[in-house]
C-alpha cells in the first residue's frame, strides 16, 4: 500500500510538470520575431487607458507602459532581440511586451529620395543603420521606409465593409462603405475614400457610429 501511494504521488507530480511546462511554454508564444518591424500603439490608446499614475498595467507582466514610453506612441522599431516575454527594440533600454505593439507587422523597403520628401518626424523612416530617425536623429543613407505586410487580401471589390481612421478626429468612427483595393502602404481604399482601419460590415453592424475596437467585442 505504501508503494502503490508513493508512486501515485510521484505521477501527480510528474503530470503536474509537465502540464506547468505547457502553460509556460504557451505564455511565451509570439507573432513576432528578431528583425521584425514593429509599430508602437498610439498616442490615443495611451490617453485612453493609462492611470492616474500615467501607466498602462497588464496582469502577468512585471513592467507597465509608462509615461517615459509614451513618447514612442505610432513610431516603427527593429525588434534587437527576444528574451521570453521581453522585447528588446533597436537600442532602447526600455522593455517592451507584444501588447504594447500594432497587431499588424512592417517590411523596410528603400525609400528614393530623389521622389519623397520627409519630415526628420516621420515615424516610418529608417536610416541606413536601420534605426528610426525620428528616435535617433541620424539621417544616413540609404534610408528605408517601414510598410505594412500585406496579408492576404480580406475583401473583395464592392463588397460591404465599415472603415475609420485610427489617429483621434473627425473620420475616428466607423462608417459604411463599399471596399475597392488595399494599397502598398496597407491604406485601405473605399468608396468615401482612404482609410487606415478597415472590417466586414457583416457581424459588425453593431459598430456603425462608434469608435469600439471589434476585437474587444
Amino acid at each position: 500500500m505504501y508503494l502503490q501511494k508513493t508512486y501515485l504521488a510521484m505521477r501527480r507530480r510528474v503530470d503536474l510538470f509537465i502540464v506547468t511546462n505547457k502553460i509556460k511554454t504557451k505564455s511565451m508564444e509570439t507573432n513576432f520575431k528578431e528583425g521584425d518591424v514593429i509599430r508602437i500603439k498610439n498616442l490615443d490608446w495611451y490617453n485612453n487607458n493609462k492611470d492616474k499614475n500615467g501607466s498602462i498595467n497588464v496582469t502577468g507582466y512585471s513592467c507597465s507602459f509608462t509615461k517615459a514610453l509614451s513618447e514612442f506612441c505610432g513610431k516603427c522599431f527593429v525588434i534587437s532581440k527576444i528574451e521570453g516575454t521581453n522585447f528588446y527594440l533597436n537600442d532602447l533600454s526600455f522593455v517592451f511586451y507584444e501588447w504594447m505593439f500594432e497587431p499588424e507587422k512592417y517590411e523596410l523597403k528603400p525609400l528614393d529620395i530623389t521622389k519623397n520628401s520627409f519630415g526628420t518626424n516621420n515615424p516610418f523612416i529608417f536610416n541606413a543603420a536601420k534605426k528610426p530617425i525620428s528616435v535617433c536623429g541620424v539621417i544616413s543613407v540609404p534610408l528605408y521606409i517601414a510598410v505594412k505586410i500585406q496579408e492576404t487580401p480580406k475583401f473583395q471589390p464592392f463588397q460591404k465593409v465599415l472603415a475609420k481612421d485610427s489617429e483621434k478626429g473627425i473620420f475616428d468612427t466607423w462608417h459604411c462603405c463599399l471596399f475597392s483595393h488595399t494599397s502598398k502602404e496597407g491604406k485601405y481604399f473605399t468608396s468615401s475614400g482612404m482609410w487606415d482601419e478597415c472590417i466586414p460590415f457583416e457581424g459588425n453592424e453593431h459598430l456603425i457610429g462608434t469608435k469600439d475596437d471589434p476585437k474587444k467585442q
